[in-house]
């Protein structure tokens, strides 16, 4: 409860808020007519453009009009977060690629293969969710037999993804070899 005295003080003090926010609003507005009024007389020939401006811009007489970047690699911020079937074309040089690769699910003939899995006394699949399906990433394609690692294996094996004990052309390479 305020009583008229109190009520007519706040009415005759403005708040802090808003004498930041008028302060604000006429450094705005008297930017925005000092900048007009420079563009109007450059415009009319009153006042010319300074040395510096035809350095960094150019004869192109505009601020805006900035040289575009010709750089092939460089992200557009356009289409930042937005997929098309470009994106689905790329490969890494290890991924599967039908037009080159053999068919994964065609089965290895040097390897026994899983080919029944366990079941619980209802006949369900052990460790079998309704919702998640399959609690154990083993299939039909799942090897038995012991294999060397495909880091190892001579049929597997690719340099190329390996990172080097030692860098190239190090010349400790001969003698801890």
């Amino acid at each position: 409860f305020t009583t008229g005295k109190e009520q007519s003080l706040q009415k005759a003090a403005p708040s802090i808020l808003d004498v930041d926010q008028s302060k604000e609003e006429d450094d705005f507005e008297q930017s925005e007519r000092l900048k007009k009024e420079i563009l109007s007389e450059i415009d009319s020939g009153i006042r010319s453009m300074p040395a510096w401006f035809d350095e960094k811009y150019g004869d192109s007489g505009s601020v805006a009009e900035e040289e575009e970047d010709d750089d092939p690699d460089a992200i557009d911020p356009e289409t930042l977060g937005k997929w098309d079937v470009t994106d689905l074309k790329d490969k890494f040089e290890y991924e599967w690629d039908p037009e080159v690769d053999a068919d994964p699910n065609e089965l290895d003939p040097n390897f026994e293969h899983v080919t029944e899995f366990d079941v619980d006394e209802d006949g369900v699949e052990v460790g079998y969710d309704p919702i998640f399906g399959r609690s154990n990433p083993i299939d039909s394609r799942t090897k038995v037999t012991s294999m060397e690692s495909y880091f190892i294996d001579d049929a597997t094996r690719d340099d190329a993804i390996v990172t080097p004990t030692f860098p190239e052309n190090d010349i400790e390479i001969e003698y801890n070899t």
